[in-house]
Formats: structure tokens, sequence, C-alpha cells
């Protein structure tokens, strides 16, 4: 009888680790230390929270800066850290997702993010966050697509900038 549970527990185990592998995504870690998720592609997607940053040559001047998505996901937050004091108006931003086929969608829920010219200086950070997990269409970033991040052009002090966008 003994023999017989201890047999049946070796086969739950194995039935348990043995159900996962069946699965079309593989975990490896690669030899730079990080690690990638492999789909049936051989497609390797990041693990975790991943950040792109863009910069903003002039933020008083309008003009749109991309960045590529080197994964599929949701945008969670974008941040944006100006490089210099800016005068006159507020600058205002807005951020698009571009698809393989050119097609443009505005990041929704708060797709714009107001970089205010009172008080500004050096290093002045600005965040938008949006709900983690919650699925909005235009939130949802495909691996290869286009990020855009527009400046209206609103100030008129010549200040470069840097927005990091969040991906999860």
């Amino acid at each position: 009888m003994n023999k017989i549970l201890k047999s049946l527990a070796a086969l739950l185990l194995v039935a348990l680790f043995a159900v996962p592998a069946l699965s079309a995504w593989n975990l490896r870690q690669k030899s730079s230390g990080g690690a990638v998720w492999i789909d049936q592609n051989s497609v390797e997607v990041p693990v975790g929270s991943a950040g792109l940053t863009v910069r903003i040559p002039d933020i008083s001047t309008a003009s749109t800066s991309f960045v590529v998505s080197h994964k599929s996901g949701n945008i969670v937050r974008i941040w944006h850290v100006l490089g210099g004091q800016i005068t006159g108006t507020n600058s205002l931003l807005s951020f698009t997702i571009v698809s393989d086929t050119g097609t443009q969608t505005a990041v929704s829920g708060g797709s714009t993010l107001t970089i205010p010219a009172v008080g500004s200086a050096t290093a002045n950070i600005a965040s938008v966050t949006y709900v983690p997990g919650s699925y909005q269409p235009g939130l949802s970033v495909t691996q290869g697509y286009a990020i855009g991040v527009r400046t209206d052009g609103g100030s008129s002090t010549t200040s470069e900038s840097w927005v990091t966008i969040v991906i999860e």
C-alpha cells in the first residue's frame, strides 16, 4: 500500500510539472543576465516592465519624436523630464501609437501631459499613470509599432527634454 501511495504521489508530481511544459511560451535567461519569453515563433519578449526613452530636441518647437516598442503590452505610465527652464505658456505633450501600416491611434485615458512654464526648471518631472491591468484599446502596443510623442511648442524658450514610456 505504501509503495502504491508513493507511486501515485510521484505520478502526480510529474503530471503537475509536465502540464506547464506544454505551453507555447518558454522562459530563457540570456547570457547578458536578462530574461526573455520566447513564443512558438521564436520571438523574444523581455520579461517585466520596460521603459522606452524618447528625446525631444526642443519642447518649445512643435514637433513629433518616435520610438519603436520592443515588446507588446499596455502603456502604464509616461514620465517627462525637462532639460531646462521654459517660459511663456505651458507646453502640451500628446501621444500616439503608430501601427506597421501607419494607422495612428491616440493614447487614451489622459493622452496629454502638461509641462508648466511657471516654476519650471532643469530636471522638473511630470507624469501620467494609467490603471495597471486595465485594457483600453488606446493603451495597447504591439511589438514593432512606433509610439509618437508630440509637443505643441507652446512654450517660448529652447529646452531639450526626455520622455520615458513604461510598458507592461
